[in-house]
């Protein structure tokens, strides 16, 4: 490829980020009025949103009541979602809330930053236990071993 081939593959790239930006911001436009109310409450939590692809990440750490307040500006908002609820001593959960009137996902990643660890029982485990182990590497050893001699009819005769 010269050079004039590589600077307009550069060019064709930057205007297809260009116009991706653009139906971006179009989505945002459409739908910010929905939208902002629930982006700012829930900045107000201190959770930031990010606009990755065409869905709003909402990604943050906290406990279950953080994790609550979160869902219930959701759900006032008529966001729904599929996915199962959260099961007692889940460290983690994420779901992507939709709505009717709105093609913009919203992507909820949560984890708790209230685990503990805590000792639950003792239990042994008979375990195998290996060792590397390594041949010699001096340059003798890889010298190759001398050929087998080569057996004749007669010394197979006795």
């Amino acid at each position: 490829m010269d050079d004039v081939e590589l600077s307009t593959m550069i060019d064709v790239h930057l205007a297809e980020q260009a116009l991706a930006l653009s139906k971006k911001r179009l989505l945002w436009a459409q739908h910010k009025a929905l939208l902002t109310p629930i982006i700012k409450e829930l900045t107000h939590q201190g959770i930031e949103p990010n606009f990755t692809g065409d869905d709003i990440i909402l990604s943050f750490t906290g406990d279950a009541l953080k994790l609550r307040h979160a869902m219930e500006v959701l759900v006032a908002a008529h966001f729904t979602t599929t996915a199962d609820k959260p099961k007692p001593g889940d460290t983690m959960w994420y779901a992507f809330f939709s709505h009717s009137a709105c093609p913009i996902k919203l992507f909820v990643n949560f984890s708790s930053s209230v685990c503990i660890r805590k000792k639950i029982g003792t239990k042994l485990v008979e375990q195998d236990v290996y060792e590397t182990i390594c041949g010699d590497c001096t340059s003798h050893s890889l010298q190759l071993p001398a050929a087998a001699p080569i057996l004749t009819h007669e010394a197979l005769l006795w």
